[in-house]
């Protein structure tokens, strides 16, 4: 309440947390709902809120909190209520003027005294300070869609994202490590919209949605915070003074709506693990990443592998889990031998995107650009071959051409002289040619994942220069714990780079080149062209 038209100051610090939580719960529950607006102005709270969005209240966060309700009311960008929009806009002018009249009156009673005392002309040569009433601080980092804080402000509360999480079916653990038949069981895969927001804001304003004249269920409401984007989940971004204990009962929310969604078997580290592998699939696969939620770009979701990634380091560095990231070390180790020895027989793509995954929690940054991405790509440019040979076999049945048949297999009639198979080089027509064209496109999506594992150890690896002897969690966990919005900028490169670059390009030779392996293929095979005529185009 007003006292004669001021705030009672006392009154605020004896109720801050009751007063700074029911203004968290009008923000929210306003985005979105004139409905809710509309009570502000019925009620005269407008005329309350706009009093406590002044700088002079500095108690707690409550000022902060009616300014932004404030900002938000007589913002153009928003669904609003005229009516309430109104009021706002009209105790603003309001604001304005009364400003004006005690500047002129100010100005009017320093012209007076003027004559009391002539300033220097060094004094009239001095800037005169100036006085800016929104000079206040902001949120350097990730802020709540609600209350517009983040880790700088609310450090010790855990911020999130809204994400979708849908059930999908993925190899067994232990067929894949193992290296046996494969067996499918059931997975998650998640995509986002990216909208932060604190689990407190989110619970209050599922409490507030629930009140409203038409009651909105938890993730309705949520969908219209969330940019009219379907969400079903929230996922945790770690701060620098979240502390294991804090976020893993955080983690309570996510596995409970994951658990809505699907049944996980007890290892929920295989789940997330996937969950991480499917999501920079889609992401290879140029897969249309808002199918399922009507909204969510490449720039969304590039943001949400590193708080995927937290989660896996999170269950990675428990005692319990000790043994199985040994094995998922053994397997590792164990694949990079067979490729070695060329047996890659019964290996897919699908595999080995599982196994750049695993990667990146068992193989040091020094071992992965030395030799250990190079044998990712022979292995997955030796199956795009097989695929693509398969294909053009399947093409060939259908349309029964043996002019086609000889760039497979060359069959020589009797008169006919031997000749030479066909060879390839990187030109602008091999570029155009129907047969590299299909490769091309078996291949690429194995080149982004390769790509986009390298530059996520790029990006370790500049964290990692001031300890390099580190081991591979350790380095994981200095680059993770980071300033969030530094790490997500190194991400939106990621992003733009991807966008801007990795999928427009049709030249091998360029992803090699960026890849820094053009060394070892010409180590091995003398030359790129050599690489493609010996493993890409199909033999005789």
């Amino acid at each position: 309440r007003l006292d004669n038209d001021q705030v009672n100051i006392q009154m605020l610090e004896d109720l801050q947390e009751e007063i700074t939580l029911a203004l968290q719960i009008v923000l929210g529950a306003s985005n979105g709902c004139p409905e809710i607006q509309d009570l502000l102005a019925d009620h005269n709270l407008s005329v309350l809120i706009y009093k406590l969005s002044d700088t002079s209240i500095k108690v707690g966060r409550i000022g902060k909190y009616a300014e932004t309700i404030v900002d938000f009311m007589v913002s153009k960008k928003h669904k609003l209520s005229q009516k309430a929009s109104d009021i706002f806009l009209q105790l603003k002018e309001q604001e304005r003027l009364e400003k004006k009249r005690i500047f002129e009156q100010k100005k009017k009673e320093m012209l007076m005294n003027l004559g009391k005392a002539k300033p220097t002309k060094m004094e009239e040569e001095k800037p005169k300070p100036s006085f800016k009433f929104d000079d206040i601080d902001e949120e350097k980092g990730v802020s709540c869609i609600v209350c517009h804080d983040g880790y700088t402000f609310r450090p010790n509360d855990i911020l999130g994202v809204y994400i979708y999480t849908k059930k999908v079916k993925i190899q067994d653990e232990e067929s894949l490590l193992t290296f046996s038949k494969s067996v499918e069981q059931n997975g998650i895969s998640s995509v986002t919209h990216f909208t932060p927001i604190h689990l407190a804001c989110h619970n209050a304003a599922v409490k507030a949605d629930k009140t409203l004249k038409k009651p909105k269920s938890e993730w309705e409401g949520a969908e219209i915070r969330n940019s009219h984007t379907k969400c079903n989940n929230w996922l945790p971004l770690r701060g620098p003074r979240i502390s294991d204990s804090e976020y893993e009962n955080s983690l309570l929310k996510f596995f409970t709506c994951v658990d809505a969604v699907v049944h996980l078997s007890q290892d929920r580290l295989w789940a997330i693990i996937n969950d991480l592998r499917n999501l920079i699939a889609k992401i290879a696969k140029q897969e249309n990443l808002s199918k399922d939620t009507r909204g969510g770009t490449i720039e969304h979701n590039i943001k949400l592998i590193p708080l995927i990634m937290q989660l896996v380091l999170h269950f990675v560095k428990k005692p319990a889990n000790k043994n199985k990231n040994d094995s998922y070390s053994l397997t590792i180790e164990t694949f990079l031998e067979k490729v070695k020895k060329n047996d890659i027989k019964n290996f897919t793509s699908e595999n080995l995107y599982t196994f750049l995954t695993l990667a990146l929690f068992t193989i040091k940054s020094e071992r992965w650009q030395k030799e250990a991405k190079y044998q990712y790509f022979i292995c997955l440019a030796k199956i795009a071959s097989q695929s693509y040979k398969i294909e053009i076999k399947r093409s060939l049945v259908s349309k029964g051409t043996k002019q086609q048949a000889f760039i497979v297999s060359p069959i020589l009639e009797p008169d006919q002289e031997e000749r030479e198979p066909p060879s390839f080089s990187l030109n602008e027509e091999q570029k155009q040619n129907e047969q590299f064209s299909l490769f091309y496109q078996k291949f690429q999506p194995s080149m982004i994942f390769i790509w986009t594992i390298d530059r996520v150890y790029k990006k370790v690896a500049q964290e990692d220069i001031s300890a390099p002897s580190q081991n591979v969690l350790e380095s994981l966990t200095a680059f993770l714990s980071k300033d969030n919005s530094k790490l997500l900028n190194d991400f939106e490169e990621i992003g733009q780079t991807y966008k801007n670059e990795m999928v427009k390009s049709k030249d091998l030779a360029e992803y090699i080149s960026i890849l820094d392996i053009a060394d070892k293929v010409k180590e091995d095979y003398g030359s790129i062209e050599n690489l493609i005529n010996e493993i890409l185009i199909p033999s005789t």
